[in-house]
């Protein structure tokens, strides 16, 4: 009688010590100042270099733990493509080896998905890639003889250390899988969020208790933890001795066996677990932020046992914390024709809306204005599904190809699309496919709505009923109407405009009408056909009347109407001197908006030849511009996309010309929010 042997164990990597060569350089990993590296002198077997002889090891039925066997340290996993893979001497990580062909694949996920997979780079280190590139199949070749000999040698050095790593990191294996967990603190008492103040206190166990049940998902950088009854997240800042908060946003928690005992937990915000960014129990019982338990403190009241719910949550199953989860969010489970908010579950701080001046499908930080409201057009069977933006009317095309955007149109032909259904463990999710791709918001392009495959974790949609408010629907509305024909009738209106105004920054108003009151101002501008948005324009200007509050009026002016300097275009002097490029030097404004915001931008001058001028919307420090406008003459209209600062990019781009060829330029700037700025240069 034979022995049958699955496929399945037939191509797995036998427990043992090999040499791993890469299929891009032919060269043979070799650990070096703790990270993966190929370098040329790999290029060929060293006999007895221990830094090139690795040690394949079982940590459970399926996982792996790889250690090099010249210093014990164990290989990490990596989260982010190009970044080194590492090793580490006190902690493990688990890989998974399949074989393709002669060859295998090394991979931190179980079903080798994602860019989670061993791939050497242009610079000859191991970072991680996704497992069809051919540079992420590897020669795993068993060491014999003389270095085998010297491996098994080198193994008791390192063998106690990697012992307890695996046991560690196999007891995080069942927080790695996911699920519904409480967590216990050394006093005995159980992190639990309060459902109105969202404060974190530790109390005493309660069966079926939501408020004090966590969902865990782990992530290719850590851990996504959230409470079971509000859906929100554990934060990732605290004041000094203050309760926790949880908030609405994911964010990424880390978790590594205490330093003090295998029966606990450190959990932290910091992937390096350092300073007081640890979970801890206060002597208040309150949920803090402190140091970890470890060597350089004592402090075992941040140890927590991280224990699954258990045969007394009776009521706490998986379906039951979906549903209350959709209740409790007000997300929908089922779709029928409508007012929807539709919200990526990638990024659940965004929402879908339109950019109406280039007629693209993109996200926006979300907020309550009905741009972001889409009524939701389902066929009779709910398998068809078409979008209308409730303000503009306009329609989703369905035609987006591979990484283009999807479009709106004023008709709905060929914008149907098809209604998937894609539900997680925890959220009611849906996903909708045109007639090339899915309909996928992608950060590489600004978080627009891209082409793409509907099973990508960004084609997934949590979608929010609204209740329609008409007489707000049709404010909104009017002010939509105004700003499409304010900018559709730009010219028009400048001409307009110039009647009263010295300039077309719309500055100062003309002598024949400065001695009017705001009212006959108003009266004169009506007649003329000016919208009602250009008459209050200039009545502030008329009035010199710009902020309620007499000590801002005089600050808020010198921001909404400043004169703006040319500077040099970086791109330019990077070409030209092959370094850089550097910072961008360009022109606050003070002024500072949210998504959906109008934004009424007078220009007194285009710019000459060899100049750019735009008005660009940067949302962080980095100055990363989420948008732009190219600014010409008299009104520009824009609606801003996103939350962000305005600021006027005014640049030269001929570098044989000098700045001083070129004038300032006087732009006035309505709508927004004025936050000013400090400049040292104004006093």
């Amino acid at each position: 009688m034979g022995i049958f042997v699955s496929a399945a164990a037939a191509d797995a990597l036998a427990e043992g010590f090999y040499r791993f060569k890469s299929p891009r350089s032919s060269r043979y990993v070799q650990e070096a100042n703790s990270k993966l590296s190929l370098p040329s002198s790999a290029a060929s077997i060293t006999k007895g270099n221990l830094a090139e002889i690795w040690e394949v090891r079982k940590a459970t039925d399926d996982a792996y733990v790889i250690i090099c066997t010249a210093t014990g340290g164990m290989v990490l996993p990596q989260a982010k493509t190009e970044t080194d893979h590492a090793t580490s001497t006190t902690q493990a990580g688990l890989f998974y080896i399949k074989k393709s062909g002669t060859k295998y694949v090394i991979s931190s996920s179980a079903d080798f998905s994602g860019n989670t997979c061993w791939h050497e780079n242009s610079r000859n280190m191991v970072v991680v890639w996704n497992s069809t590139e051919s540079n992420s199949l590897w020669t795993a070749t068993k060491v014999t003889g003389d270095d085998l000999a010297a491996a098994e040698a080198a193994k008791p050095a390192y063998d106690k250390a990697v012992t307890k790593a695996i046991s560690d990191v196999s007891r995080l294996s069942l927080i790695d899988a996911g699920g519904l967990f409480r967590f216990k603190s050394r006093y005995g008492h159980y992190a639990t969020e309060n459902a109105s103040t969202h404060k974190m206190t530790a109390v005493a166990k309660a069966a079926n208790d939501l408020k004090q049940i966590w969902i865990i998902d782990k992530t290719s950088g850590g851990y996504i933890i959230r409470n079971a009854n509000s859906g929100r997240y554990l934060p990732t800042e605290a004041g000094a001795d203050a309760a926790w908060v949880t908030v609405e946003g994911a964010t990424t928690q880390y978790i590594k066996t205490s330093a003090y005992s295998a029966e606990y937990f450190t959990i932290s915000w910091k992937d390096d677990f350092s300073g007081t960014n640890c979970m801890h129990e206060n002597k208040s019982a309150n949920v803090v932020k402190w140091y970890a338990n470890d060597s350089k403190n004592a402090n075992q009241y941040s140890d927590w046992s991280i224990e699954p719910v258990d045969e007394a949550d009776t009521e706490v199953t998986e379906e039951a914390v979906r549903d209350h989860m959709a209740k409790s969010m007000g997300i929908a489970t089922t779709l029928t024709t409508g007012a929807y908010r539709l919200v990526p579950a990638a990024y659940p701080t965004r929402a879908l809306t339109e950019d109406t001046s280039a007629k693209d499908v993109i996200t926006a930080s979300a907020n309550d204005s009905y741009s972001q409201v889409w009524n939701l057009i389902v066929s009779d069977d709910g398998k068809k599904v078409v979008m209308q933006n409730i303000i503009s009317g306009n329609y989703v095309r369905n035609n987006a190809t591979t990484s283009a955007r999807f479009k709106t149109v004023a008709t709905n032909s060929g914008c149907e699309f098809t209604i998937g259904r894609s539900d997680s463990r925890w959220e009611s999710l849906f996903n909708f496919r045109g007639s090339n791709q899915g309909f996928h918001c992608a950060e590489s392009d600004a978080y627009a709505v891209v082409g793409w495959t509907e099973t990508a974790p960004a084609s997934q949609w949590l979608i929010y009923p609204v209740t329609v408010d008409e007489e707000a629907l049709e404010k909104s509305r009017a002010e939509i109407e105004q700003a499409a024909d304010l900018q559709k009738n730009a010219a028009t209106y400048n001409t307009k405009l110039q009647k009263y105004f010295e300039d077309y920054a719309c500055s100062t108003i003309r002598a024949e009408y400065a001695t009017m009151t705001a009212d006959d101002l108003r009266a004169a501008m009506t007649a003329d056909g000016i919208p009602s948005v250009l008459q209050e324009m200039a009545v502030r200007v008329l009035t010199d009347t710009w902020n309620s509050t007499a000590k801002k009026n005089g600050y808020e002016k010198s921001f909404r109407i400043n004169d703006y300097q040319i500077y040099s275009d970086r791109g330019v002097w990077k070409d030209i001197t092959g370094v850089g490029p550097f910072a961008i030097l360009t022109n606050p404004t003070g002024i500072q908006g949210k998504s959906g915001d109008f934004v009424y931008i007078f220009v007194n001058e285009s710019p000459k030849t060899d100049a750019t001028l735009q008005a660009q919307l940067a949302y962080d420090t980095n100055y990363t511009v989420a948008a732009s406008l190219n600014l010409k003459k008299g009104l520009n209209v824009w609606q801003l996309p996103s939350d962000g600062e305005v600021f006027i990019g005014y640049f030269c781009t001929n570098s044989k010309k000098m700045l001083a060829d070129f004038p300032k330029i006087k732009i006035h700037i309505e709508g927004a929010t004025s936050n000013g700025y400090w400049d040292l240069s104004r006093g």
